[in-house]
């Protein structure tokens, strides 16, 4: 719906565009054919007169006219159908990461975020989440970790835990280590300004079973409170 409703305002304002460059040829199309017919010229003469303003008396005395008026016009048209050309097409770039995010995220089985309290994130203190699957024969599928973090993270990588459970019972813990920075300082991650956001991968191409699952995160980092940190994710997605 939010790209039907889009395109149709892209396509409103094309039309007002159009009929603008047409109004203002129009107006150029008649002030020349004023000009032509009261000097009796052709409008190729006219047009020639622009170049060469003073080749006879009667051509300068034409180009004397309403010189300015006339190639105003001429540029105003030439500006509306460079923008056309140019600018109106950049419109719909902001198309391309929507449709791209519609187009990647019809793999997503799951995604689910959970909030960090503002004072920081305790290490007794763990994000769960339930997935209930509906398994698919010979089906298999991906887990990611989400990770958001602003400007009072004060680490260059994360570890965590991570507690699993499968709907038959079994449980298992992996440690887990990611990269928030680069040598140099500066944030991995996606976002133009102070919040970042990364997307980890933690297991590829995995069957599972149907019945609920259960994932917790807990940060394994030696200070107990972790401040900068905004939300923890987790995302199921099928296996490309």
């Amino acid at each position: 719906i939010v790209l039907l409703v889009l395109i149709r305002n892209l396509r409103l304002k094309n039309q007002i565009k159009k009929d603008q460059t047409e109004t203002v040829q129009r107006n150029l199309q008649l002030m020349l054919n004023q000009v032509r017919v009261a000097h009796q010229i052709s409008l190729v003469e006219i047009k020639s007169n622009f170049k060469v303003k003073k080749r006879t008396n009667h051509q300068t005395q034409i180009v004397k006219i309403q010189p300015k008026e006339i190639l105003q016009k001429q540029r105003e048209v030439k500006r509306i159908q460079l923008r056309k050309m140019k600018i109106l097409p950049n419109k719909y770039l902001f198309l391309v990461p929507l449709l791209f995010f519609f187009s990647c995220d019809r793999e997503k089985i799951y995604d689910t975020y959970v909030a960090i309290n503002t004072a920081g994130w305790d290490a007794s203190f763990s994000t769960e989440f339930k997935v209930d699957i509906k398994a698919v024969k010979g089906a298999e599928f991906d887990y990611l970790i989400g990770f958001r973090n602003n400007n009072d993270y004060l680490y260059s990588n994360i570890f965590l835990f991570l507690d699993v459970e499968t709907p038959s019972g079994v449980t298992y813990t992996d440690t887990l280590q990611y990269l928030l920075a680069r040598p140099d300082g500066k944030w991995v991650g996606a976002g133009l300004g102070a919040i970042k956001h990364n997307l980890f991968k933690y297991k590829e191409s995995q069957s599972m079973e149907n019945g609920l699952y259960k994932f917790n995160i807990s940060h394994g980092m030696r200070s107990e409170l972790l401040t900068g940190i905004e939300d923890i994710g987790f995302r199921i997605e099928k296996t490309n």
